[in-house]
């Protein structure tokens, strides 16, 4: 069995588009007005490519979460396909509004191992703070918290 979950993208569209509008008739009124045609070319090409930039993230056909029999894969974290037997536990946390589902990884050493040493640096920092070092993300997925951590709890126990 393998499940995907991709980011709940309808509010992401609507703010970028009204973004892209808002920078489309700012560069519109700027060239009518023949106040200021560089701040006009620039909020044009602001409103064509920042909204274009973010859909192509939002489109992309990559899922963000994979949970498959052999793990979890959050492209997020960069650390691979966590296997499930690799799993000690999994608990749900909420920190400043985001929602996280928190991972607690026996051999943690051998995933991190795989991240570019920024991104290790900022994992160790976060653990030696008493973070667990692998948090799924779960703000905006089209799954339910309490679903995704059953079925987790479910492959690991």
């Amino acid at each position: 069995m393998q499940t995907t979950v991709g980011k709940n993208t309808s509010v992401g569209n609507i703010f970028l588009g009204m973004t892209g509008l808002i920078l489309l008739l700012g560069s519109i009124y700027a060239y009518l007005e023949k106040s200021n045609m560089m701040l006009a070319g620039i909020c044009f090409l602001a409103a064509v490519i920042i909204p274009l930039a973010f859909w192509s993230n939002h489109l992309s056909s990559v899922p963000v979460i994979t949970i498959n029999d052999e793990g979890i894969c959050d492209l997020r974290l960069g650390v691979g396909t966590i296997r499930w037997e690799d799993i000690e536990s999994a608990q749900v946390e909420a920190n400043y509004g985001n929602r996280y589902i928190c991972l607690r990884v026996r051999s943690a050493d051998r995933y991190i191992s795989n991240l570019p040493d920024q991104k290790r640096k900022k994992v160790e920092d976060s653990r030696s703070l008493g973070f667990t070092l692998f948090n799924v993300d779960v703000q905006g997925l089209r799954i339910s918290l309490l679903d995704l951590l059953k079925h987790i709890e479910k492959k690991i126990n």
